[in-house]
Parts: C-alpha cells; structure tokens; sequence
C-alpha cells in the first residue's frame, strides 16, 4: 500500500515538475510582453513548483524516534495534508489566491509603464526643437556639412519632420545641388502638404534648373499658402513682368518692398513700370546702393 502511494506520489510530483519546466520556458518567450505576463507567468511556477516539491517522496531519517512515535506526531499533520490533496477545490483556489495576489499587486505597474511611453515624444519635441536650432545655426554661417549632420539627426528622430526635411533641402538649395533639394522638398510636401515654405523652395530648385513654368506653378501655390517672403514676391513680380502683366507685376514689387526696403532693383524696375512716380523709385535705389 505504501509502495502504491508513493508511486502515485512520484507521478504528482512528475507531473507538476514537468509543468513547472513549461512555465519556465514561457516565461522566457512571453516576457518581454511586459510586467503583466512576466507575473502571471511567475505565478504559475510558484504554484506548480510548490506541488511538484510538495509531492515528492521524503527520504527515511537514518536517526531517529521509532516508527510508532513518528507516526503518532504525523498523524495529525499528515491526515489536514491528506485531506487538502483530496480537495481540488482547495487546489484551484489556491492558485487563483497566488494569481490573484500578483495580478492585484503588480497591475499598477502595468499602467505606469503606459504612462511612461508618452515621455519619450515629449522628449522628442524638445530635442527636435534644439536640433533645428543648432543645425540653423551652423547653415547661417555657412557651414553645410555639420548642419546637415544636425538635420539627419532630426530625421533619425522623425523621418517626416517638416523643418527637418526643409532645412536640409535648403543646405543642398544652396550647394547647387538642386536636384537632390527637389527631390527631399517633394517628400517634405508629401508628409507635410500645408507647409508653405516647401513650395517656394521647391519653386526656386525649378527655377535654377530652368524650368519656368513648374517654378511658377510652385510661386504660385506658396503665395495662396500664404507665404509672403520678399524673395517670393519679386520672383512673383519678375515672371509677371515677363508675361507683360504689368499691373499684376507692380502688385508683387511693391509688396516686396513692402517686406525689404533694400531690393535696388525692385525700386529700378518699379521706375520702369510706373514713370510718373520714377523720380521717387531711382532716388530710393540710390540710397539702398550707397
């Protein structure tokens, strides 16, 4: 008979190593889908581990009290263990209690990392921010090549930013190379469809490649953005000017200076267009040039 129970003990105690093994191996793969299964996970194997120890068999005390004093002591103990094995009920609750105190215990934790996710993008803003700074910076005094490093930055950051995609746009603008400035403020518009600066850009890259009409077509869309850049407004003047559109030219000039009262030759070609107030468009062009 005791041969019977401490078979079927070893079998129990099998059993649940087994399972304390799988839950083990879950807990490897299924843990960096965070706090919430790791415990879950772990609470398992504190359930299926107690049992697998618990029904081991126990090895013979070499010393010790005889037989009918051992069994005397361990009736009491050994008959509550008995009955608690018997009652599976008392099992399962066992275990939601262990699950149960996890899940309760750590699932705040849960919602703090949630939490802690929306720090990083307001991170992210101000990094942005000092990066287009600094890479700025170093564009206006002509250093190229490290504002390009800072904008990358920026993109590595956020691959559709607009003042990232702009700016270095801009640094190839004023490298001659145009192609690749087209190319990046086509993009730039693509993500950022009502940034209007990218059209005028994007009109000027057409313009030194000369394509007028594409860059008039982008002259065009930036002004009704509402861009209202004074090199814009004479470019906007000058193809006016071209077509013989004389009125619409002497809208976007003086609109221009409107902005800068430094264009000399805005002022000569508002001589021009308008005679009877010449006198006064020359003089003004001669103080700008002194």
């Amino acid at each position: 008979m005791n041969d019977m129970k401490g078979s079927d003990q070893n079998k129990k105690s099998s059993r649940y190593l087994k399972w304390t093994i799988v839950s083990c191996a879950l807990l490897a793969l299924l843990w960096p889908l965070g706090n919430f299964v790791f415990w879950i996970m772990l609470g398992f194997i504190s359930y299926f581990g107690f049992f697998a120890y618990y029904y081991q068999p126990k090895a013979k005390p070499i010393f010790g009290r005889s037989d009918a004093t051992q069994q005397q002591q361990g009736k009491p103990v050994q008959a509550l263990w008995e009955t608690i094995k018997r009652a599976k009920s008392i099992q399962f609750a066992m275990a939601m209690g262990v699950l149960g105190f996890f899940i309760v215990w750590f699932a705040p934790n849960v919602g703090g990392n949630n939490s802690t996710d929306v720090q990083p993008e307001v991170k992210k803003t101000v990094n942005i921010d000092s990066l287009v700074d600094l890479g700025n910076e170093v564009y206006n005094r002509g250093e190229y090549e490290s504002a390009l490093n800072y904008y990358d930055e920026v993109l590595r950051v956020d691959p559709t930013n607009q003042f990232g995609l702009y700016n270095k746009a801009l640094v190839f603008y004023a490298k001659k190379d145009f192609r690749k400035s087209i190319s990046l403020i086509n993009y730039c518009i693509q993500q950022n469809p009502d940034y209007g600066p990218a059209y005028y850009l994007l009109g000027d890259d057409y313009k030194f490649i000369n394509q007028p009409d594409s860059a008039s077509y982008f002259f065009d869309r930036a002004y009704e953005m509402g861009v209202r850049d004074p090199g814009l407004l004479q470019n906007l003047g000058d193809i006016s000017y071209d077509q013989k559109e004389n009125k619409k030219a002497i809208q976007f000039y003086k609109q221009a200076v409107e902005q800068d009262t430094t264009l000399a030759f805005v002022y000569e070609r508002l001589a021009e267009l308008e005679p009877s107030k010449a006198e006064n468009y020359r003089r003004r062009a001669a103080l700008v040039k002194k």
